[in-house]
């Protein structure tokens, strides 16, 4: 619109602080293209078309990439229990700190990875999200609740399904195991 360059002059010289973060995964080279839920298949070694040499998943921005003029740092994840059913509410909390000089932004996204499934489960799949504003050095607990639906996948008669098993729960660089029983 007739304000995009104040915007923009506003995010360049400090006045407003981004948070917008990539919703696809950006690849380092041609041709390399895959998703932030990629197989675990994918992370192998590959050629790339054009190169000599054999890389592994490694997008230049992954899913969820984002700057800021302030940092952050997430930490503490706690679930409620290791072990849920059908019927059960999993609660997930983790800490957000700003850790820089400035207020800010910060999208916290919550994965979980299947360790074994009927079909070849995702390395990560994006379950939950929120985007919290904290001012400089404030913390705040952030809070996710998951049923057994949150943690389920469409399988290969095409029903959406929650199987049994050990699931990673992960937000940034935290991560818990838990395991669903039925």
């Amino acid at each position: 619109g007739n304000m995009g360059g104040t915007a923009i002059a506003n995010i360049l010289i400090g006045k407003e602080n981004p948070s917008g973060v990539l919703p696809f995964t950006y690849p380092k080279y041609n041709g390399d293209i895959q998703t932030y839920d990629h197989k675990f298949k994918d992370t192998e070694q590959q050629l790339v078309p054009g190169l000599s040499e054999m890389v592994a998943f490694t997008p230049q921005w992954e899913f969820g990439y984002g700057l800021s003029y302030t940092s952050f740092k997430i930490s503490d994840l706690k679930v409620n229990k290791n072990i849920f059913g059908a019927n059960d509410t999993l609660i997930v909390s983790v800490t957000v700190t700003n850790t820089g000089n400035s207020k800010g932004k910060i999208a916290i996204d919550l994965f979980s990875r299947d360790h074994f499934a009927s079909i070849t489960p995702s390395v990560k799949r994006l379950r939950k999200y929120t985007k919290v504003e904290l001012n400089a050095t404030e913390s705040k607990v952030i809070t996710f609740r998951l049923t057994q639906s949150d943690l389920s996948f469409i399988n290969d008669r095409n029903l959406r399904v929650t199987e049994a098993g050990l699931f990673d729960l992960i937000i940034a660089n935290n991560n818990a195991t838990i395991e669903y029983k039925p």
